[in-house]
C-alpha cells in the first residue's frame, strides 16, 4: 500500500466531509463581565492573586451563559459572550453559532476546577494536565488547530516562581499562533508574569461570605478589573511581593 501525504489525505477529507470544513465565522471579540473585550487571535492575562476573587465568577458565566433568545441573532445575541460581526457573510463560511454553542476549552493543571458546582451550556473540554509545561504544549496544540474561539488557560493556583521559570520564548510563541489561528487565549496568573501579553488586568474583586447567598449570575456584575499598565509601579510590586 502507497503512502498518502497529508496533503492527500487532507483533500480527501475535505471532498468526503464538506460541510466540517467549512470555515466558521466567529465574531472578533469575547465580552467577560468586567473585562474589556477579549480581542480574537491574541493573549490576555488575568492577574487573579490569592487576596482576590472573581476568577470561578468568570469560568462560571463562560459555561453557564444562557442561550440566546427566539428573537436574537447569532451574530449579536442577547448575552455579553460575543459582540457582532457586521462584515457580509462569505460563499463558503457558515454564520456563527449562538454564543452557548461555542466550544470552550479549560486547561486546569491545579485539577481546581468542581464539574459538579456548574451546569455547563455549552460543548466543553476539560484538560488536566500535570504541570505548566505540560499545560503550555496543550495550549500550543489547540491554538493550532485554529477551530476553537477561546481557550482558558487557568494558572492562577500555580506558584509564581515556578511559572517564572517557563521561558519567555514559549508565551511569544503562543502568541504568534493565536494570531495566525484566531484563538483568543485567557490566562490567569498569580502575578503579573506573560510580558508576550498584548492585554494584562489585575483582577481586583473580593468577595465575602455574606456574597455566598446571592446567586452567581448577579455576582458576576460586580467583577471589578483595572489593566495593570494602570497601576504604579509600587502597586505592581505589591502584586509580586504577595505571590
Amino acid at each position: 500500500m502507497s503512502a498518502v501525504s497529508l496533503s492527500e489525505l487532507r483533500r480527501t477529507l475535505r471532498e468526503q466531509f464538506p460541510d466540517a470544513h467549512q470555515e466558521r465565522s466567529y465574531a472578533d471579540t469575547y465580552h467577560l463581565p468586567g473585562l474589556p473585550p477579549l480581542p480574537k487571535g491574541s493573549i490576555t492575562e488575568l492577574v487573579t492573586p490569592p487576596a482576590t476573587s472573581g476568577a470561578t465568577l468568570l469560568i462560571s458565566h463562560l459555561l453557564e451563559s444562557p442561550p440566546p433568545t427566539a428573537n436574537s441573532s447569532s451574530s449579536n445575541s442577547s448575552g455579553n459572550n460575543f459582540s457582532g460581526n457586521s462584515s457580509p457573510t462569505h460563499p463558503h463560511q457558515t454564520s456563527a453559532p449562538p454564543p452557548s454553542q461555542l466550544p470552550l476549552v479549560l486547561i486546569d493543571p491545579s485539577n481546581a476546577f468542581d464539574p459538579c458546582a456548574y451546569s455547563p451550556t455549552r460543548p466543553f473540554l476539560w484538560l488536566k494536565p500535570r504541570d505548566p509545561d505540560n499545560s503550555l504544549k496543550a495550549a500550543d496544540l489547540l491554538l493550532r488547530d485554529g477551530n476553537l474561539p477561546l481557550l482558558l488557560l487557568d494558572l492562577a493556583l500555580i506558584p509564581p516562581t515556578r511559572l517564572r521559570r517557563i521561558p519567555s520564548s514559549s508565551w511569544y510563541r503562543l502568541r504568534t499562533l493565536a494570531e495566525t489561528s484566531g484563538t483568543s487565549l485567557l490566562a490567569l496568573t498569580p502575578a503579573p508574569l506573560i510580558a508576550a501579553a498584548p492585554a494584562r488586568h489585575h483582577l481586583q474583586s473580593s468577595f465575602t461570605l455574606a456574597h455566598l447567598s446571592e446567586i452567581r449570575r448577579d455576582l458576576t456584575l460586580h467583577l471589578q478589573t483595572q489593566p495593570l499598565h494602570h497601576l504604579s509601579n509600587n502597586q505592581n510590586k505589591i502584586l509580586n511581593l504577595k505571590s
